[in-house]
């Protein structure tokens, strides 16, 4: 996100909460906060989708980008009264209004593009390859079956069809073969023909419909936007944020279940055309049978890829939209895995407080250590380190 797009959103989150909430609030909100009192508030004054726009700075981050704003002029503070407590308050100034106004027409649009960019189009680092592929070829696939579906292309063969695709030639190849392996036997040799193409499509536009019947309505509602399966049913990225509260990082995850789905022994034997997806797809990895390659990556996995890119336990946390505690309990597993050290995780002066803070409590639990260390402490370090350390698990 470019400067200008991050001025509109914090202009546009001070408008909508003008005079009734204060600074941390707002930092809290983009953020992306699931407090309680957030998302209550998120509901009340329509603030999808810009909970969470901001994730990836740092909250000191956003506090600098808020204290830029005010110091502007764009944005004051006004003490408010109410239920006999004094708050205090932001509000947009008449600047600050008239900056909003001036960005309204480009950013507006823009934040619209960004989100479809970042929920669909971004790298998820917990998609493995296989599975950026089955994301690239179901994209493609939907994109011929709306074709299809479109009078003007009525009488064009396959070829044709795939030609105003404009594929490279192994997507092209990997959609031919598809639609061959799914053309019935008596078929198969005129399976190009647009008298053939009907066939094989009315029959697999009614499988992915019995397919999405059965997904939970979240998931099956993101499917739709993120393929552009516009029937009856499809909503718009936006309209499903605001409908469902989800952030950006909440799409992302149910990209992330869809996308496992296509690996999942009851919907390959209910649904042909998964079954027929999964084996295209484990061909063109050369997949041993026994052990096929994941569709999605181990959470811990993803974890030591990132870690292995010098990212800092925080900036881990703040990438994948996980809390910090998480982050260090998958370094339990990690440590040992790949031999690393632990005060290459934890520094050894925390290391040495926690573990004092264990004899002095007698570790009879993660509560008792925590709260005999400061308040930057959390659960999941004192886990890994008395896990590690001292062989504890925690009950």
């Amino acid at each position: 996100m470019d400067e200008k797009l991050r001025c509109y959103v914090m202009l546009k989150t001070v408008e909508k909460i003008h005079g009734k909430r204060g600074k941390t609030f707002v930092v809290k909100l983009l953020a992306g906060s699931r407090e309680y009192s957030v998302e209550r508030t998120v509901r009340d004054f329509d603030l999808i989708p810009l909970w969470g726009l901001l994730s990836r700075l740092t909250r000191e981050g956003i506090e600098s980008l808020l204290a830029e704003h005010l110091a502007k002029g764009w944005f004051y503070i006004q003490e408010i009264s109410t239920a006999g407590n004094t708050f205090p308050f932001l509000h947009i100034s008449e600047e600050g209004k008239k900056e909003l106004d001036s960005l309204e027409q480009t950013e507006a649009h823009r934040l619209i593009s960004y989100l479809e960019q970042t929920c669909f189009m971004r790298k998820n680092p917990e998609i493995s390859d296989k599975g950026i592929l089955l994301d690239n070829f179901l994209f493609n696939l939907f994109q011929l079956l709306k074709m299809w579906r479109n009078s003007s292309c009525k009488d064009m063969d396959l070829t044709e069809l795939i030609g105003h695709l404009e594929l490279d030639f192994s997507a092209a190849e990997m959609l031919e073969k598809f639609l061959y392996r799914s053309t019935p036997d008596k078929l198969k040799g005129q399976f190009r023909t647009s008298y053939s193409l009907d066939i094989i499509c009315y029959q697999l536009y009614a499988q992915i419909r019995q397919f999405l019947s059965v997904l939970p309505e979240q998931e099956a509602m993101v499917f739709r936007c993120r393929y552009r399966l516009e029937d009856d049913l499809y909503k718009p990225l936006i309209c499903l944020m605001k409908h469902y509260g989800l952030m950006e990082r909440n799409v992302q995850y149910i990209i992330k279940r869809c996308i496992s789905h296509f690996s999942n022994r009851n919907f390959m034997d209910r649904y042909p055309f998964i079954a027929c997806i999964y084996h295209l797809l484990t061909e063109s990895f050369g997949d041993d049978k026994g052990n096929p390659l994941p569709l999605v990556k181990d959470t811990a996995q993803v974890t030591y890829e990132m870690y292995r890119k010098n990212m800092s336990v925080s900036e881990i946390a703040r990438e994948r939209g996980l809390t910090v505690s998480t982050v260090f309990t998958h370094f339990i597993s990690l440590i040992p895995k790949y031999k690393l050290d632990l005060d290459e995780i934890v520094p050894k002066e925390r290391i040495a407080g926690i573990l004092q803070a264990a004899d002095t409590t007698g570790a009879v639990s993660l509560r008792a250590i925590r709260e005999q260390l400061p308040s930057d402490y959390n659960y999941g370090e004192i886990r890994l380190v008395m896990e590690l350390e001292r062989g504890w698990k925690a009950a």
